[in-house]
């Protein structure tokens, strides 16, 4: 739960960070941490078999750092979407970008559990790196 109420309100911020910080800095900045973020979780699950009280808790905090980070993101992707599309084709790249960004989204929660899982594809956490690749 306080995971995500930290994500509501990075998500808050989106209606003034943009105007105040710019938005290409915003971008590039959060989707580096995000970056650095996953790559660092996926190479603690992966380099340790048996992970101890100090490696689980360091990858729960960079899994909050990773959350607000992606909140502060989020509302600045349907910022540039809308303002990079001419006015005479707004309604349908927007419309194509929801389109595509559900179908990723559905993808990676219906797929990424079974390549994740001992039973079927065992990546387990290298798939950050696989991401990240």
């Amino acid at each position: 739960m306080g995971l995500y109420a930290l994500y509501y309100v990075a998500i808050l911020t989106g209606h003034f960070l943009p105007d105040t910080a710019g938005r290409r800095p915003i971008l590039i900045s959060t989707a580096f941490f995000c970056g650095i973020t996953l790559t660092i979780v996926s190479s603690l699950v992966v380099g340790f078999s048996n992970p101890s009280d100090v490696v689980k808790k360091a990858s729960i905090g960079l899994m909050f750092l990773w959350q607000t980070s992606f909140g502060i993101q989020s509302p600045l992707i349907w910022i540039t979407t809308v303002e990079s599309a001419p006015s005479q084709n707004r309604e349908k790249v927007q419309a194509i970008a929801c389109f595509f960004g559900f179908g990723v989204s559905l993808l990676i929660t219906s797929v990424s559990p079974y390549i994740q899982d001992q039973g079927y594809g065992d990546l387990g956490g290298k798939i950050g790196f696989i991401w990240a690749c």
